[in-house]
């Protein structure tokens, strides 16, 4: 509330865990939420991936940059080959949502 009351951004998935966090310790005690791992199901795991994740976007994001650095902007005809790196960049965006949507629902057959 108080970063809001500030006007600062705010997570909204850090305040649902947070607060069911909190609601948990209030109803069960300390020991009332899973602070392990457990098949990544615990907050552990949570709070994890709210450091794993960016690092892995700017992974994916450092090595689209290079490529397209060396790739397009520094050669002889940046436009044309802009242009050709187009398509491309879109098929594997769509090769990966793709993958995606098929991994999810396919997990439930």
């Amino acid at each position: 509330m108080l970063a809001t009351i500030m006007g600062l951004p705010v997570s909204t998935t850090h305040c649902i865990v947070g607060a069911i966090t909190g609601g948990g310790i209030a109803a069960l005690g300390w020991n009332g939420p899973n602070w392990g791992w457990q098949g990544g199901q615990g907050i552990a795991a949570i709070i994890a991936s709210w450091f794993i994740a960016p690092l892995v976007a700017g992974g994916f994001a450092t090595i689209i940059y290079l490529l397209t650095k060396y790739l397009v902007l520094e050669r002889k005809n940046p436009l044309q080959k802009g242009m050709i790196a187009i398509p491309i960049y879109f098929g594997f965006t769509l090769g990966i949502l793709t993958m995606m949507i098929v991994w999810k629902y396919c997990s439930r057959c």
